[in-house]
């Protein structure tokens, strides 16, 4: 009888073990985009201000925008509950649903769905022959 108590609290042992180790596979969570067209947000700041070429400062920039941080500049977030809300700088925020299929995230805004890889804690996607990539918070 004690040999069955130790092999049982072994195997309880182990499987906590795993359990504990696990990561969770959904989707779910708040991604911020890094890149557009393989350029970074900061790059694509950075090109503005060197376009205004007035003494215009990020800061500045970032008050245009509705801004507190360049990482608020498109937002997505997928809760648990299956709805998605998608934050655009100077925009009002849209919601709707997602849904994950393998590494498919199709986010759907209205009536039109967006199809994301997901690779990771990375969303991509691609529009108007631009790629888009999200980075999980």
């Amino acid at each position: 009888m004690k040999r069955f108590t130790a092999v049982m609290l072994a195997v309880l042992l182990m499987v906590l073990a795993l359990v504990g180790c696990s990561k969770s596979s959904s989707a779910a969570g708040t991604y911020i985009v890094k890149t557009i067209g393989g350029q970074t947000v900061e790059e694509a700041f950075t090109e503005m201000l060197e376009q205004y070429g007035d003494g215009t400062t990020l800061d500045d920039l970032l008050a245009m925008f509705g801004m507190e941080s360049i990482d608020e500049f498109m937002v997505v977030e997928l809760k648990e509950d299956g709805t998605a809300v998608l934050k655009m700088a100077g925009e009002e925020d849209e919601t709707g649903t997602w849904k994950e299929e393998g590494d498919k995230v199709t986010v759907t805004y209205g009536d039109e769905p967006t199809v994301f890889t997901r690779k990771g804690n990375e969303l991509q996607f691609k529009e108007d022959g631009q790629d888009y990539v999200f980075i999980k918070k």
